[in-house]
């Protein structure tokens, strides 16, 4: 709850003693009797809007969203002015994941805070620099929480939220770190191609494909060779780096054959010390599987005979990489039920392979800088067919995956 709503109108003692009653009930997690002792509260006293938004906490922290938002919808009739019952109904369309709405009334929460309660309107901010994290509009949500302190500089939430989601570039930072200088390359060449152009974002979807694989591509060609000098280089001097690359944005990407050489001859290699780990730990759980269903792992060597024992264990975590890549989920499972002759699908589904299995393999991986190696091999594999953008969405999804295997196998 917003505590700082103001009233806007004179209220009784008795209703004071009752607010502080349910308040204390909420506190204490007896929701039940929030919810009812709620109920007697809106019948006795219905020009105070707190008898609505205490209860709705209550209905939304027991999962009843539904009756969470009815009963926020009717305090929003009566009282359309409250800038607690617009943070609450903010709240709960975030609950049920639609944001837009949430967004809507996160800033009419904010708008209708009077100026002075700046603690109350910096917490609408850094909750909406949340919301718009999760809608993947990350400047914005820089921007929002930036704006909290502004308007508190004591709130430490938006601090924490600003520290722990900005980069060394002072820009959203990625899953990973290989991935905020990714995103960084990416940003200095886009500003650079709209400059050139006089624009201020793309005009088409081909005109923003086209451009984006080109700066992948030179991405390829320039930085991932360069692994150690990237990892060395502090900020100033890797931006330096990022500007000094020229892209001439007339060129036509590179196929998937030149992209193809090129990464072979560079870091799509894995090196010796890694195969012989990646043998050493994830044999076992071959060994297992072969123990109990001999017969089913021989169809599937026949079908996949171009994967390891057990590669489609590999391929199923990178699925959201070939997803992201163009493979719909309906083509997967005739492949996974048939197999195929099309060596590009074969070629993608070793490429998925590649990446599933060093993801797995860093889950798992106890020396910290090792895992985030891996994890940066992973995405430069990615990095074949995959924009950033594309990356860090399928690095979300796929380590949630190995995150909840990891718990099944605890």
């Amino acid at each position: 709850m917003n505590p700082h709503q103001p009233f806007i109108f004179n209220i009784r003692q008795d209703e004071i003693d009752t607010l502080k009653h349910l308040q204390k009930l909420l506190n204490n997690h007896k929701f039940l009797q929030v919810i009812q002792e709620g109920r007697k509260a809106r019948n006795k006293y219905p020009r105070i809007f707190f008898f609505y938004t205490i209860p709705s906490i209550a209905y939304s922290l027991t999962n009843r969203l539904e009756d969470a938002f009815q009963l926020l919808k009717e305090a929003e009739q009566n009282f359309p002015d409250s800038s607690e019952v617009m943070y609450q109904l903010a709240k709960i369309h975030e609950d049920i994941m639609e944001y837009d709405e949430a967004e809507k009334y996160y800033k009419k929460s904010y708008e209708g805070t009077p100026a002075d309660h700046n603690d109350a309107r910096s917490e609408c901010l850094n909750d909406l620099g949340a919301l718009y994290w999760k809608m993947h509009r990350k400047d914005e949500a820089l921007e929002s929480w930036k704006l909290a302190l502004m308007e508190d500089p004591k709130n430490i939430m938006a601090q924490n939220n600003l520290r722990d989601f900005t980069n060394e570039y002072g820009e959203p930072s990625a899953v990973a770190p290989i991935m905020d200088d990714m995103f960084h390359f990416q940003n200095i060449q886009m500003v650079r191609y709209f400059h050139s152009k006089n624009l201020t974002e793309f005009q088409s979807m081909e005109e923003a494909d086209k451009i984006m694989r080109l700066i992948s591509d030179a991405w390829n060609r320039n930085i991932v060779p360069e692994k150690k000098k990237l990892d060395s280089s502090i900020a100033y001097e890797k931006t330096k780096w990022f500007e000094s690359i020229e892209i001439n944005f007339d060129d036509e990407p590179m196929t998937d054959e030149e992209k193809s050489k090129l990464f072979k001859s560079s870091h799509h290699k894995t090196s010796d010390k890694l195969l012989s780990k990646k043998k050493k730990k994830y044999q076992p759980l071959g060994k297992k599987i072969l123990s109990k269903e001999e017969i089913e792992i021989e169809e599937l060597r026949q079908k996949f005979p171009y994967l390891p024992d057990n590669g489609l264990f590999a391929v199923t975590i990178a699925y959201p990489f070939l997803m992201f890549a163009g493979m719909n989920i309906k083509r997967y499972k005739k492949i996974l039920l048939k197999g195929t002759d099309e060596e590009e699908e074969q070629d993608m589904l070793l490429w998925a392979y590649d990446i599933g299995i060093t993801l797995f393999e860093s889950f798992f991986e106890e020396d910290g800088e090792d895992a985030e190696d891996l994890v940066n091999e992973a995405l430069e594999i990615a990095a074949e067919h995959l924009d950033g953008d594309e990356i860090e969405k399928a690095f979300e999804i796929s380590m949630k995956a190995i995150q909840d295997l990891g718990k099944e196998l605890e």
